[in-house]
């Protein structure tokens, strides 16, 4: 019969396959494995057959050379194809499959290639909340109780009221009035910080500065809040498939306004669509802290803390330019050590994969990082794939990594250290180990 297949497939011809019958006997002294087969028959019925079954012994052959030694007679010498004649025995053993067309493609596969060639994909949300312009916290001793915010009074301000607070500190009257209790008129203010924050973000009434009891005539927002919080939704860019979307091949960086680029490890989002971050801003001192969590609320993978607000010169000695603030990172590594907690200063790093060094030593903060953007920016950054899945799948299979029934399998299949039990001799058994552990096809 003419029948084409792999010679590592499982495939047996079909009955309309097999419609071709010859009358013949087997050569003295030929091994039932590999025979050879004596037929007789016409000089222009000579066979161009590729395969052979015999139905007296129930063996699938191979067919490797056919030989004519007559005008009517020919000789066909064969090899067993033994998945065929076994495959009922060798589907019913369990083994150990690290391959299959079954398999799973979320498990690492060592053998795919992948480019060097980088794509990224990005996502954003603007902080509308932030702004250039900014407001400026006015913290100054009177007789008003703050609560939550200490014992100075606060007062949020916009450019033009600050100027109007300024000039009333020089005026005559106010003077006149301060030097009852302090030297200097600038000792009545505890603080002054700008902030990059609208003025509707201070929760709070408008109401009249005053110092000590001594009303300034321009307008505040009063505010007793000590922080203002914000949160964001990401949605998480997905540039390849499977186990690509991960460490080492894939790789994320996120932008955090006031703290700079962040590295995270593509581990840690593989599971998940989105990212949540939430912020808290410290009224006061200009503070700023991130949570970073995916849709599960409970699994935190990182905070970062930065500042957002300046320090502002309002008198002698009123300011430190000399003011370093770092951020702080507290991150989750799921790499190859397990899930530990570290302490990351510097780029985080995916280990022997694709290394970003984006991390900045500290924060940051004040105007120039307003000026960067106040953007949140989730980057993805992935390798290539030389091959999809699909292509690989039918051809070479995918990782499964652990011991199944064989007949529970179909397309391609390749095990480790199988050793199936089946009625044959010892050289059939080992070819089908052989076969197995080199990779066959269920069909």
């Amino acid at each position: 019969m003419n029948f084409t297949k792999r010679h590592n497939s499982f495939k047996v011809p079909t009955a309309d396959i097999l419609r071709d019958t010859f009358d013949s006997v087997l050569k003295n002294d030929t091994s039932i494995n590999n025979p050879t087969f004596v037929l007789n028959m016409g000089t222009n019925d000579v066979p161009r057959f590729t395969y052979a079954y015999s139905e007296t012994l129930g063996i699938y052959y191979f067919i490797n050379d056919i030989r004519l030694i007559s005008a009517t007679m020919c000789e066909i010498d064969c090899k067993i194809d033994t998945l065929a004649t076994y495959k009922e025995e060798i589907l019913e053993n369990s083994a150990y499959v690290a391959y299959s067309s079954n398999g799973n493609y979320h498990i690492t596969d060592t053998r795919c290639l992948i480019s060097n060639v980088v794509k990224t994909s990005t996502n954003s949300v603007t902080l509308g909340e932030f702004d250039k312009t900014g407001t400026y916290v006015l913290s100054v001793i009177n007789n008003y109780w703050s609560g939550n915010c200490g014992f100075a009074t606060n007062y949020a301000l916009s450019r033009i009221n600050l100027r109007l607070f300024k000039d009333k500190l020089i005026i005559p009257e106010f003077l006149d009035y301060i030097k009852k209790w302090f030297s200097n008129p600038y000792d009545v203010i505890v603080s002054l910080q700008w902030m990059p924050l609208q003025i509707e973000c201070f929760n709070g009434n408008d109401t009249r500065i005053t110092i000590l009891d001594y009303n300034t005539g321009v307008d505040g927002k009063l505010f007793e809040t000590d922080c203002y919080k914000l949160s964001v939704t990401l949605g998480i860019p997905k540039m390849n498939s499977g186990f690509y979307n991960s460490s080492p091949i894939s790789m994320y960086s996120l932008y955090l306004p006031y703290v700079g680029i962040v590295d995270i490890d593509a581990k840690l989002l593989y599971n998940y669509n989105n990212i949540r971050i939430d912020g808290t801003v410290d009224l006061l001192t200009g503070t700023i802290c991130y949570r970073l969590t995916v849709e599960n609320p409970d699994f935190i993978i990182a905070t970062y803390n930065g500042t957002c607000g300046a320090q502002m010169p309002y008198g002698q000695a009123s300011y430190n330019p000399i003011q370093a603030v770092m951020g702080a990172v507290t991150y989750v590594s799921s790499g190859v050590q397990g899930n530990i907690a570290g302490m990351l200063s510097g780029g985080a790093q995916i280990v022997d994969g694709m290394t970003l060094q984006s991390q900045i030593g500290g924060s940051i903060g004040g105007r120039c990082g307003t000026w960067l953007g106040t953007d949140i920016t989730l980057t993805g950054y992935a390798q290539t794939m030389v091959d999809n899945f699909s292509n690989r799948s039918a051809i070479v299979g995918m990782p499964l990594g652990k011991v199944t029934k064989l007949n529970s399998l179909s397309g391609y299949v390749q095990t480790n250290d199988v050793s199936v039990e089946i009625n044959a001799n010892y050289e059939t058994i080992e070819e089908i180990n052989s076969l197995l552990n080199g990779g066959v096809y269920i069909d």
